[in-house]
């Protein structure tokens, strides 16, 4: 199951019951098929007060990301579309250097692919070879 919401994650932690055979976690993950298993029952339960509410995902969880909005599309986007307009392949080993020396962050070269590939969503393309007259 993906996107389980708040009402069935009520409802299986309701029928939790510790120290009860056939009622635990790991139980209840088999039952639900709950991906994560028991684990990801236990922080259900831990973030549990009872209420439906306590179980509703907050916005801005997770961990923040090293680049800002802003050097994302200023040191990534900004290669990748100088690159596209002068007709060249992107070389991320190329990027990855280009942001870490202006931003000064140490960001990993699969990050800065993933941003580049996922976010930004450049793709690879074929496209027609032009002439120099064409280009003019």
């Amino acid at each position: 199951m993906s996107d389980i919401g708040p009402g069935l994650k009520h409802h299986i932690l309701t029928q939790y019951q510790p120290h009860t055979r056939g009622h635990g976690f790991r139980t209840l993950a088999r039952i639900y098929h709950i991906a994560g298993g028991a684990r990801t029952l236990e922080r259900w339960y831990s973030a549990w007060n009872g209420t439906v509410a306590s179980l509703i995902r907050k916005r801005g969880g997770g961990r923040p990301s090293i680049l800002s909005r802003a050097e994302v599309n200023t040191y990534i986007g900004g290669v990748i579309r100088r690159a596209n307009r002068a007709h060249c392949a992107i070389h991320y080993p190329t990027v990855w250097q280009h942001v870490r020396e202006r931003t000064g962050k140490k960001i990993s070269l699969s990050r800065v692919k993933e941003i580049g590939r996922k976010i930004l969503q450049a793709r690879r393309k074929t496209t027609i070879t032009r002439t120099e007259e064409e280009c003019k």
